[in-house]
């Protein structure tokens, strides 16, 4: 359902990208993060791994590309490792690479 002008979709998003929104208490810079992945299923540790990629906008000239994988088992514990890309019109590109363990108990 929609109504007016169609807005472009993400061809507009890449070319114009991300407007600040206005407050009364002044000027909030917007923020778009959206992540895709898809799960396999390990059948003899019960597990889960999950390779995903994602992309986050701010407002500005500001992206973050991430790529990486996770591999849960239930609750109890999650392992994630994760390269990160940050680009920033102002300080330029910001490489990382990150390796997370949670053990829930």
């Amino acid at each position: 359902l929609g109504w007016g002008e169609a807005g472009g979709g993400l061809e507009r998003l890449w070319t114009e990208g991300l407007r600040d929104a206005g407050t009364a208490e002044g000027r909030v810079p917007m923020r778009l993060e959206t992540e895709g992945g898809y799960g396999l299923a390990m059948k003899e540790s019960g597990g889960l791994l999950t390779p995903y990629v994602g992309l986050g906008l701010s407002g500005g000239e500001d992206r973050t590309w991430r790529v990486g994988v996770r591999l849960t088992h239930g609750q109890a514990s999650e392992m994630r490792l994760e390269s990160r890309l940050r680009e920033s019109g102002i300080n330029g590109p910001d490489h990382a690479l990150r390796l997370d363990w949670r053990l829930r108990w």
